[in-house]
């Protein structure tokens, strides 16, 4: 079989071939997630001096079905990034075929637990307002407890995603009189919605935002744009865009909240809004979604 480079190495391929490629050709929350999986895979499962012609079915089948506890999904998903690296060296011929193409996730192994897709639910008020009075509790108010105090009301009202919190600008609440203006996206989504959120509307806090955001005035430092620069440069970089959220999880956890994470708050915003009346249309105008059928997933009224 004709080869393009001759024998590659595992770790060889993985680093000048595959991520140059899934950097060109995939979004970078993709490239992020996917790298995250397969780099997993080479390190504990394989021997990367190997070469791509060398893997096994019994290489891929010891890491999708390994007993660490994880569920299908991520079972399924460690599966399809390892066939997607697989076939790309098929393609490029440094393997003769992509040995993960006919393999499956071992259900038997499974627990219940691990099958069942975890459902999101809502905060409840009581929770929204215990895990904001230990935030506001804490000692001492370092920057970041303070970004969770403010992260946690801003999108428990507004149902902003953490992105968007971590991301907002100064000029987001100045360039609109009594409005929250954001152009909102799903970390490494390319496309940004805006939305033009009322802050003194009584749905979103009465008056709340504005409170919110005249206690950070003092933060303003005319050098960058942006109300939160290290939590914005987190969420924005595909190796760190997974900390904040697995640190409020352990928050959360601390305080008794299981089952949750801070996407909960969006889910939250438009369960409250449903119960108060307001029609799928209008929340999803709120929250930047393009169908009805989005916006219904986050609704638990």
């Amino acid at each position: 079989m004709s080869k393009e480079g001759g024998e590659l190495g595992v770790w060889t391929f993985y680093t000048t071939v595959y991520t140059p490629w899934a950097e060109a050709n995939r979004a970078p929350n993709t490239v992020a997630s996917q790298g995250s999986a397969i780099y997993k895979w080479l390190h504990h499962y394989i021997d990367v001096s190997a070469y791509m012609d060398d893997i096994k079915p019994e290489d891929v089948s010891e890491y999708i079905n390994a007993d660490d506890g994880v569920s299908l999904s991520q079972r399924k998903f460690r599966l399809a990034s390892i066939s997607s690296f697989l076939s790309l060296a098929k393609e490029r011929g440094y393997c003769k075929g992509n040995v993960a193409a006919k393999l499956r996730v071992n259900m038997k192994n499974l627990t219940t637990k691990q099958k069942e897709k975890r459902i999101k639910l809502p905060f409840r008020r009581s929770e929204y307002k215990l895990i904001n009075k230990v935030l506001e509790e804490t000692k001492p108010q370092t920057d970041r407890n303070v970004f969770w105090r403010y992260a946690t009301t801003l999108s428990y009202w507004t149902g902003l995603r953490l992105i968007d919190c971590a991301s907002m600008e100064w000029d987001a609440v100045m360039t609109v009189p009594d409005h929250l203006v954001v152009w909102t996206a799903k970390a490494g989504d390319k496309h940004h919605a805006r939305v033009a959120l009322p802050m003194n509307h009584e749905l979103l806090g009465s008056g709340v935002l504005a409170e919110l955001f005249n206690s950070l005035v003092d933060r303003f430092d005319p050098s960058t744009p942006y109300i939160w620069p290290t939590e914005q440069e987190m969420m924005n970089n595909t190796r760190k865009r997974s900390l904040l959220p697995q640190e409020y999880i352990r928050k959360l956890r601390k305080v008794g909240i299981h089952n949750k994470s801070f996407h909960c708050l969006r889910h939250s915003f438009v369960t409250r809004l449903r119960k108060e009346g307001v029609s799928l249309e209008e929340i999803g105008k709120l929250v930047a979604h393009t169908s009805e059928g989005t916006t219904e997933v986050y609704n638990h009224a």
